[in-house]
């Protein structure tokens, strides 16, 4: 079974990017999920070609799940299905 990939798309100085990054990080430890992070700044071709644009946005095996916050018991219900 290959493991699940967690895509996070934040900018720097967003406070809900800060908070998603640190839910999503915790719970990609947690659970051996790989992690990617994107900033807008440093990676903004990769935004361009998902077509990123609200920050932050997650991303589970290439699939969007969330724009903005969210709780751990919202992914964890789509880390299941």
């Amino acid at each position: 079974m290959n493991a699940s990939v967690l895509e996070i798309f934040v900018e720097r100085g967003c406070a809900s990017c800060c908070r998603v990054l640190a839910l999503v990080t915790s719970y990609a430890e947690k659970r051996k999920a790989h992690l990617q992070i994107f900033e807008r700044e440093r990676d903004a071709q990769v935004f361009v070609r998902r077509n990123v644009l609200v920050c932050p946005a997650t991303y589970l095996n290439g699939r969007l799940l969330f724009y903005g916050e969210f709780t751990e018991d919202a992914l964890s219900k789509h880390m299941r299905s």
